[in-house]
């Protein structure tokens, strides 16, 4: 059996010891911010703030299957240049020079009815007054234009007149004649935005 003496030895040494790790700690502190200094601390994060890059959603391996598949003929490399001479352009035109890309990857792939939305997401740098990293989204977006240049017309069987499903049929799902667009497809960048 154990005794009330055994039980305030155990305590006493549990106490003894978070005491003794609790002065180390707060003596480290101390001794952190005595030599080093928080403008010296503050001031090394903003340099690591300034020479790493932001990460970004990188979903290459996940979307680009399935982009390919809907759009065999899509030409990825090609898009991320679009997109990056975009980002040079946008931030490389006004106040801001050397701007400097350090990545590019698929975030997101949609495809809706007359439209498929790739988003992409791109870490770069500028230098202003100090190097600034930032991380930008873009909206890549697939367009079907009728000949008049009409974005995202109604698309319809050319036999039948029913509409089509979804970008990428092959034949009508009413009547089960081939889908012939006669329209222009692109693929156009719908909007920048930076991101966190």
């Amino acid at each position: 059996m154990v005794t009330a003496s055994v039980i305030a030895i155990i305590l006493l040494l549990i106490l003894g010891t978070v005491a003794f790790i609790y002065w180390r700690i707060r003596r480290g502190l101390k001794r952190t911010f005595g030599q080093v200094g928080l403008s010296h601390m503050i001031k090394a994060a903003d340099l690591n703030s300034q020479l790493t890059p932001k990460s970004v959603s990188g979903g290459d391996a996940i979307f680009l299957p399935r982009i390919l598949k809907d759009y065999p003929q899509f030409n990825v490399n090609l898009a991320k240049n679009v997109v990056e001479n975009n980002i040079r352009q946008l931030y490389g035109a006004g106040h801001f020079a050397d701007v400097k890309v350090h990545r590019t990857t698929i975030s997101n792939y949609q495809k809706h009815y007359g439209s498929s939305v790739i988003k992409f997401q791109t870490a770069f740098q500028y230098s202003s007054d100090r190097t600034v990293q930032e991380k930008a989204e873009t909206t890549y977006t697939f367009r079907v234009k009728d000949k008049e240049g009409a974005s995202n017309a109604a698309l319809r069987c050319g036999y039948c007149g029913a509409p089509v499903a979804r970008l990428g049929n092959k034949s009508c799902t009413y009547c089960g004649n081939e889908v012939i667009l006669d329209m222009e497809q692109a693929w156009d960048i719908t909007d920048v935005n930076i991101v966190n």
